[in-house]
């Protein structure tokens, strides 16, 4: 009578395994903001905006080692028109990738492959105005057609132990912001279009690892004393109790979220969030969204007289982590000499009596 080893016996004992095995985790994120408007009711003069100003920033980190910076635009004091932030790439030192590195707001996902080891980022504001459209009737328009921010952050660790982290962001302590004092009281609203995209991966047996992409987007209106105002869409039109803030609001366009993240904490995890079903970045991308509306809007109540900050902030975050572990080790049979052969041919025709019987 034959007895037959499980599979993975004999080939531990034929041949052993790997010391190590290969250990992969990527994550990107993405989201571009555009055709940004804020109207005004009644209408705002230009004279009482005095201010409006951009940030860009971007960091990456590659095992503790990295970089960021960050870039200021727009003019206070001469409405209308705002200048563009550009903070370029920024990327975790050593960083190895696939193919060609990144180019400066190509706005692209570099992917993944064989020996890639990196970590970047980079944001852009790229263009901004504050426009008033026949004044006469219409109210002021602040930030027109052109205007637009997005950014991209991108870690990929590939047979390797070590930890990548990218965040880009228009942010700090406001991606876009202007200031204006009201005469009278002054409802705001907002609206704009967004396209984000998010995925996470970790890949291949025998890693402890991890991977998370991670997007944020609010609107703010601040005072002396702090927020007033705050709206952060999550993709639930949700009318009054879709704002929060002493001034309060209503909410009346949240297709889907824009405040979420995307976690791989399993080998074979992949995960994906792509809500405009539009596929991996590839750059300047404002011209609809594949899978159905991508239109947010929001107003606030009436403000009170005084001077308040509206901001935008707006980022994107990933962070890989990759730690290749020891597979169980072979058997060694001949290793285990004349004991070893004993053993085995004590246990064998006990595991096949036990089959009989249980058969």
């Amino acid at each position: 009578m034959k007895i037959r080893l499980p599979a993975a016996v004999v080939l531990a004992c034929a041949s052993g395994l790997s010391s190590h095995a290969n250990a992969a985790s990527y994550a990107v994120a993405y989201d571009n903001v555009y055709d940004l408007f804020i109207v005004s009711a009644p209408f705002v003069p230009i004279t009482d905006f005095t201010s409006f100003t951009t940030i860009a920033t971007g960091a990456a980190n590659l095992n503790g080692t990295g970089s960021s910076a960050s870039r200021t635009g727009g003019i206070g004091g001469i409405l209308p028109g705002g200048g563009p932030s550009d903070v370029d790439i920024v990327s975790g030192t050593g960083s190895i990738f696939p193919g060609a590195a990144p180019i400066n707001n190509a706005m692209t996902a570099i992917g993944q492959g064989a020996g890639a080891f990196y970590s970047y980022s980079d944001s852009q504001i790229s263009e901004t105005a504050l426009l008033q459209v026949n004044p006469a009737v219409d109210p002021v328009t602040f930030t027109g057609n052109l205007t637009q921010a997005w950014g991209i952050a991108e870690a990929f660790i590939d047979d390797a132990d070590g930890t990548a982290d990218s965040i880009s962001g228009n942010s700090s302590d406001a991606g876009i912001n202007t200031t204006v004092t009201l005469t009278q009281p002054t409802s705001f609203s907002i609206s704009f279009f967004a396209y984000p995209y998010l995925f996470a991966e970790v890949t291949n047996d025998f890693v402890i690892g991890g991977a998370i992409a991670a997007l944020s987007v609010s609107f703010t209106i601040s005072d002396s004393s702090g927020q007033v105002f705050s709206w952060t869409p999550d993709g639930v039109n949700e009318g009054a109790s879709g704002v929060v803030g002493s001034i309060g609001g209503t909410e009346t366009n949240d297709p889907f979220s824009l405040n979420t993240n995307v976690p791989a904490a399993n080998r074979g995890d992949q995960v994906l969030y792509d809500p405009c079903g539009n596929g991996p970045p590839t750059g300047n991308i404002a011209g609809g969204c594949t899978n159905g509306p991508n239109f947010f809007s929001v107003s606030t109540n009436l403000l009170p007289v005084g001077t308040y900050t509206i901001s935008l902030n707006m980022t994107e975050n990933v962070v890989v982590n990759s730690l290749q572990v020891d597979p169980p080790p072979p058997i060694d049979v001949p290793a285990l000499g004349g004991f070893g052969l004993w053993l085995l041919a004590i246990l064998l025709p006990l595991a096949a009596f036990r089959h009989r019987r249980l058969g």
